[in-house]
């Protein structure tokens, strides 16, 4: 059955990614129900179009015929400059918003009813259709992903607009309508002209000026997202919604040159669409696994990707209907609960409440909201109120709750003395480039960025993770010329602190979970000394903190922290030492006794020897039981386990001479 409607499809596209999908262009151009396919980008594109002769329904349009790319680049640099401090603006932040920019902007250059958007990377499994069976709804694919900063963006762009529906618009692709995009790009427009008083303006520098500049790096917007949920709510009659499911990963476990046939049409039956990201390949325990055709005939790919999903750690994974009514259910309840009790100041009740609360669900932002409000009434802690209102307000997504909270935390800061300081991540690097990648994500993803400041000392890596480091706005970077260890190192680190920050010395085989870095922070200012240091709970480490639980894949340990990083009655055991895998200290007590003994050498007994000075300088060592960090173990540290176990003698026998005892005894 032909389409009803005759449209074309928009690629927007690089050379670079033109040229690695070349395996599944021919799917491309004979599966989607369009008239022709655009490809849209530079000159250098165009020649390549031109070269390969793809045929009569493939076009090129030049980007620069629809927007510049200059003029955007212009308007992000000018919004970054104080953020940028005189340093280069990557082309690549720019390149996010620009192909959204394109996908919008071509609305107004179309003279169908409709075109569809298709991501490059993106290669359907079957033919397909974008209309309904009655031939006249069009389709909205929806997939189950959510991300707090799109529709932060989207608040302040369209007020009035938030999230409506469980699901995320976000599926590679879209089918447009010409007229309803060109309202949405003229509403963006004119309400910046209204507010800012301005005569002329593009949507694009509408955008781009309402994104905080410290934010730009992090994606925070979605084309897709704020079209869908324009229409969404604006004319819910106009599309019909359909659950969309696309092979996301296909780079890791397919090479997309030797895909058959039959691996197309196996996958077909449970998926729309395959994606081959680029910085994607085939890990070894990938080969031969989804491409085995004995594989094939026994079970569904559906199946086979939640069986390798249960491992993953990190990025995207496919999901099917997650959303629970219950579970919002659940949410109110727990947190209407708290707030009675609180009105009636049982406080114990209310506690209790908070406690089971953040035990069903610990991304709730309310429940922190009212322990701020139980510190604030029961113990007149001020810091730790604001650090339950700063998560709060990092897990909050609905922006008219985030302007409450906001007001919350000025409203305490005018009101109070708080001495609570962002945290400083000391981080020394020295290749694995992938776990450093990882550790700095990790951050990103569960601290506030106004909560953090991240520096890494790369000590001479070779793995490329230097040149990855120089291209991070929100990373300090000092780059040493050999492996100077782990104790120089932070050293190095700490002498570009930031004014009265606060400390964490973080090894980088390190995956920071969700609230543990809350919890730690809790930590510190849990009294009303100055002198206070924390470390967390970990999976591997030694005597000093034995591990808490043992798993075996690393997907259960991120499980458990999900369940352990939460409020706890006695969350604290008082530590004589701390392990330096993970150890924050407030800034008074380093400023105080230093930064480490570098009689230690590459490493080991150097945080034993820290933690000692601090606690004879009056510190308390607490082990935080609520924090829990996966630890790697032994990924950094570049040398043989002979040499290494030498330098374990070696630098105890140290310890013994300089305090005059054997701390293993």
């Amino acid at each position: 059955m032909s389409e009803p409607k005759e449209y074309d499809v928009l690629v927007i596209v690089t050379p670079q990614d033109f040229q690695r999908t070349i395996y599944g262009r021919k799917r491309l151009i004979e599966c989607l129900p369009v008239r022709r396919v655009v490809f849209v980008g530079n000159d250098e594109l165009g020649c390549l179009i031109k070269e390969e002769n793809l045929g009569d329904k493939v076009r090129f349009l030049n980007e620069n015929d629809l927007i510049r790319f200059d003029s955007v680049y212009s308007v992000v640099e000018d919004v970054m400059s104080d953020f940028l401090k005189g340093r280069k603006l990557p082309r690549g932040v720019v390149g996010w918003y620009y192909q959204q920019f394109l996908k919008m902007e071509y609305a107004r250059h179309c003279t169908d009813e409709y075109y569809l958007v298709w991501d490059g990377d993106t290669v359907p499994t079957k033919e397909l259709t974008m209309f309904a069976e009655d031939r006249v709804t069009p389709f909205l694919d929806v997939k189950q992903e959510y991300h707090a900063e799109y529709f932060d963006t989207l608040y302040k762009i369209l007020p009035g607009f938030k999230k409506v529906i469980g699901p995320s618009f976000i599926s590679e692709h879209m089918l447009i309508n010409c007229e309803i995009m060109k309202a949405m790009l003229d509403d963006i427009e004119n309400d910046y002209k209204i507010t800012r008083k301005v005569c002329e303006v593009q949507f694009y520098e509408a955008i781009i000026r309402r994104i905080n500049a410290e934010k730009m790096q992090d994606a925070s917007f979605s084309e897709f997202e704020t079209y869908g949920t324009y229409v969404a709510l604006k004319y819910p009659g106009k599309y019909r919604l359909r659950e969309w499911h696309s092979f996301r990963l296909g780079a890791e476990f397919f090479h997309p040159e030797a895909m058959s046939e039959s691996d197309y049409e196996w996958l077909a039956k449970d998926f729309q669409a395959i994606s081959f990201e680029k910085n994607q390949s085939v890990r070894e325990d990938h080969e031969n696994l989804f491409n085995n055709k004995e594989y094939q005939n026994k079970i569904s790919a559906r199946r086979m990707l939640e069986i390798a999903q249960e491992e993953f750690t990190e990025g995207y994974k496919e999901e099917w209907n997650t959303f629970s009514d219950d579970a919002i259910v659940t949410d109110r309840e727990n947190v209407l609960k708290a707030y009675d009790a609180g009105q009636n100041q049982d406080w114990a009740a209310m506690y209790k409440a908070i406690e089971l609360g953040l035990k069903d669900n610990f991304k709730n932002y309310e429940l922190y909201i009212l322990l701020g409000e139980y510190y604030l009434l029961t113990e007149g802690n001020v810091n730790k109120s604001y650090l339950c209102y700063e998560n709060a307000l990092h897990y909050c997504s609905d922006a008219n709750d985030r302007k409450q909270i906001e007001g919350m935390i000025s409203g305490l800061s005018e009101q109070y003395d708080i001495t609570v300081k962002p945290l400083s991540f000391v981080i020394v690097s020295w290749n694995n480039r992938d776990i450093m990648e990882d550790c700095i994500r990790s951050i990103r993803r569960t601290v506030p960025l106004s909560a953090r400041e991240i520096i890494v000392v790369d000590n001479a890596s070779t793995d490329g993770i230097t040149e990855w480091l120089k291209g991070q706005l929100d990373v300090r970077l000092i780059c040493n010329v050999e492996n100077v260890g782990f104790g120089e190192g932070s050293n190095q680190g700490l002498e570009i602190v930031s004014e009265c920050n606060d400390i964490f010395f973080l090894n980088n085989d390190t995956i920071v979970t969700p609230n543990a870095v809350f919890w730690l922070r809790m930590a510190l200012y849990d009294s009303d000394s100055d002198y206070v240091a924390a470390g967390c709970c970990t999976n591997y480490e030694g005597s000093k903190q034995p591990p808490i639980q043992m798993f075996d894949t690393l997907q259960e340990y991120l499980r458990f922290a999900d369940i352990n990083n939460v409020l706890m009655d006695d969350p604290y055991d008082e530590r004589k030492w701390l392990s330096g895998f993970a150890l924050a200290f407030r800034r008074i007590v380093l400023d105080e006794i230093g930064g480490f003994d570098l009689r230690y050498g590459m490493g080991y007994f150097e945080d034993t020897d820290l933690c000692e000075r601090a606690r004879r300088a009056g510190c308390v060592l607490r082990m935080c039981k609520n924090s829990y960090i996966y630890h790697y173990g032994s990924k950094s540290f570049g040398l043989q386990y002979e040499k290494a176990t030498e330098l374990v003698l070696t630098n105890r026998q140290r310890f013994i001479d300089k305090w005059g005892y054997d701390p293993y005894a």
